[in-house]
């Protein structure tokens, strides 16, 4: 029985799992390679090879929806019906006395069953906790603009975003703001820093060291793929480049802007599902449009600045 679960709980387990659907296979031919003998229940036989054809159907992230819930139901299915066979098959072996064999495989298709409905139930109720964390909570205050006094800066929020808790993001400091758009993959993230104002930024070798980092820190799956390039507003002259994260099946693209001005350093990264780049490009020009000062006079000076992205 021990066995049984083990392999039940390795669903979740990409390394092992090729070894254990290989061995759902081979029992279910042994399986179905019994039904030669007069002496074993059908039914039970059946029940559990029904079972371990629901284990193999593959359900993978970044597929439709439509096609993984599909999926999914006929998982649940095959579990519920071969469960519920395995059980009419039992009851037929003790009315039966000619029925000699077949109770190991009614008893395994009932465990296997229960055992693989729990573990989708439970990834079920944590991927619907998921979601609904990423759409209900973590949210703050809805307004139109938001002031960062100690970075003397304004920003306003392009239409239909929302609001975020960025330490719910990353607990990095120099991330003073987040959002996400309604009903869509667009997210904002506004990056802030003191420098002060005996700092100069080479906006070129800063983008390439921004990226650099991202690339780094994502092994390579974040890259640019653009030439940094000089992006003024009536606010703010900075530089922009676009990057790509390469994700398997949903890559996103997304472009960053940094800015020095004032003594503080600022960054703007918007991001979106490949397929919608031109709403990134258009959430980041509204982004960038939407930045401003709080007092155009004020500056920071520190005598010894850092850079880090």
């Amino acid at each position: 029985m021990i066995l049984l679960s083990l392999m039940a709980q390795s669903s979740f387990n990409l390394s092992t799992g090729l070894i254990w659907k290989l061995i759902a296979i081979i029992l279910i031919s042994i399986s179905l390679l019994s039904l030669k003998k007069t002496n074993v229940s059908t039914k039970c036989v059946l029940a559990l090879a029904m079972v371990l054809a629901g284990y193999l159907i593959p359900v993978v992230d970044g597929w439709p929806i439509s096609l993984t819930l599909t999926l999914g139901i006929i998982k649940v299915a095959l579990w519920l019906m071969g469960g519920g066979l395995a059980i009419k098959g039992l009851v037929e072996i003790n009315a039966n006395p000619k029925l000699t064999a077949g109770k190991s495989s009614g008893w395994s298709a009932i465990v296997i069953s229960i055992v693989l409905l729990l573990l989708f139930g439970r990834g079920f109720i944590l991927g619907f906790q998921r979601g609904f964390n990423s759409t209900q909570l973590h949210l703050l205050e809805q307004k139109d603009s938001y002031e960062f006094e100690d970075f003397n800066l304004m920003i306003n929020l392009p239409e239909d975003f929302l609001n975020r808790d960025p330490k719910k993001l990353s607990p990095e400091p120099s991330i003073i703001f987040f959002a996400s758009k309604k009903n869509s993959s667009l997210g904002i993230l506004v990056m802030a820093e003191k420098l002060g104002v005996e700092y100069e930024v080479d906006y070129p070798e800063a983008a390439q060291t921004i990226a650099q980092k991202m690339e780094k820190s994502t092994q390579g799956k974040v890259r640019m793929i653009s030439d940094p390039k000089l992006v003024n507003t009536a606010q703010f002259p900075g530089i922009q480049f676009k990057f790509i994260n390469e994700i398997p099946k949903k890559p996103y693209i997304g472009t960053n802007w940094i800015v020095f001005s004032n003594g503080y350093v600022y960054q703007c990264r918007v991001t979106g599902l490949k397929e919608i780049e031109s709403e990134v490009l258009e959430a980041s020009k509204t982004l960038i449009e939407g930045l401003s000062h709080l007092d155009k006079l004020k500056e920071y000076s520190d005598p010894n600045p850092t850079f880090d992205e």
